[in-house]
């Protein structure tokens, strides 16, 4: 029968477990993933077996699971998964947008993406990144909105589009109202989003007093003289005396503050993280000897720990978008920060230091430093279980 015992017949037969024929079979199967079975015994097709896949990884599964089921190294599976979402995740940044999905696992995989006016839509990684494709609703405006467009929403409203020239759904045109109002807006927030005058609407610009008195509410202060809108960028300094520029709408109408403070916050929620991972390590910032840029100069890491030679970075916006304020006042500044993003992980590398880099974009940072940890170490490590049979 199919389950007989291995011993009792001298014909191989796989569905019986024989010894020699099933080793074979699983050797086959193992070099089929590239990889080999180290295992030197065969019971039967449900027993577990010893692999190896071809990145070195080493688990225990049944021959039924690899050539039946098709399963394989769920390390390697794992590190695929967090790279095709880190990937994403860079990829819809670098276009002004985000990807949404938390979950990846492969290239056939419709994600979530949101681009920078707030459009969402389903498209695999594949499509965005090497067939150039971005977002349909954009692309569709584009094509559709023209400047006779933008003065016959105008006209229909009883004002007038004063702009010429129409570049795209988020450019800011010049209008006026009946009133003889007149302000700058998209033709995208005039059509989509039934907005007209903010001054007949009651909701005219912001003064510079409203500013301050926002700034000093959070215990910061509001260093700008001159109020141009709701959108353009004013200076703020926060308790700790760090300052950075935001609109009146990030600060007061989104609830955003300091991005340094921030960051620090996002900083020690990861640290958490790996101290919890690694229970009795610490994950401090430091600047360590080995990643200097020149005599006198060492790069700092958020977290590292020189016992295990493991290190995270948290990446801010400013890491992967140019127009980001931190790049505001110096010419050059973001292709710096780029180069020595580059240049940490070159020299952590070198000095065999595992750098693990969280974006800031990544919304499940628990599974994304998890998956990351998975290339280094054993899963037993990792979730505080064994895969083994």
């Amino acid at each position: 029968g199919p389950h007989s015992s291995p011993m009792r017949s001298s014909r191989p037969c796989l569905g019986g477990g024989r010894p020699l024929l099933g080793l074979e079979a699983a050797r086959s199967a193992a070099a089929r993933n590239g990889g080999e079975c180290l295992s030197t015994e065969y019971r039967d097709s449900r027993a577990p077996l010893r692999w190896r896949c071809a990145q070195g990884h080493e688990w225990q599964s049944s021959l039924n699971n690899v050539r039946n089921r098709g399963t394989w190294c769920v390390q390697c599976i794992w590190e695929a998964r967090r790279l095709g979402l880190e990937t994403a995740v860079e990829v819809a940044t670098a276009r002004g947008g985000q990807c949404i999905s938390d979950r990846y696992r492969n290239n056939s995989t419709r994600l979530r993406w949101r681009c920078a006016e707030g459009h969402e839509w389903d498209a695999t990684l594949s499509s965005i990144k090497n067939g150039g494709s971005w977002c349909p609703t954009c692309v569709a405006d584009g094509l559709r909105l023209t400047i006779e467009i933008a003065r016959d929403a105008a006209q229909a409203r009883g004002g007038l589009c004063l702009s010429s020239q129409y570049e795209s759904s988020h450019t800011r045109l010049h209008w006026r109202c009946a009133e003889g109002h007149a302000w700058h807006a998209s033709l995208n927030s005039i059509r989509s989003h039934e907005t007209w005058c903010p001054y007949c609407a009651g909701t005219a610009r912001l003064s510079i007093d409203v500013a301050q008195r926002v700034a000093k509410a959070r215990g910061g202060s509001c260093l700008s003289t001159h109020y141009l809108n709701a959108r353009g960028h004013l200076r703020w300094r926060c308790a700790e005396g760090h300052e950075w520029s935001a609109s009146m709408t990030g600060v007061k109408s989104s609830g955003t503050w300091c991005p340094f403070c921030s960051s620090r916050k996002r900083e020690s929620e990861i640290r958490g993280i790996f101290e919890a991972i690694f229970a009795g390590h610490a994950f401090p910032t430091r600047r360590p000897d080995f990643p200097r840029t020149g005599p006198r100069s060492r790069l700092e890491l958020d977290g590292y720990c020189a016992p295990l030679r493991l290190a995270f970075e948290y990446n801010g916006e400013q890491h992967y978008w140019q127009g980001h304020y931190f790049h505001t006042r110096t010419t050059g500044s973001f292709s710096a920060q780029v180069k020595r993003d580059r240049c940490k992980l070159a020299l952590c590398a070198v000095a065999g230091i595992r750098l693990l880099v969280i974006p800031y974009a990544v919304k499940d940072v628990w599974g994304f430093v998890r998956l990351g940890l998975l290339q280094w170490f054993p899963v037993s490590t990792v979730f505080g279980i064994s895969l083994a049979a």
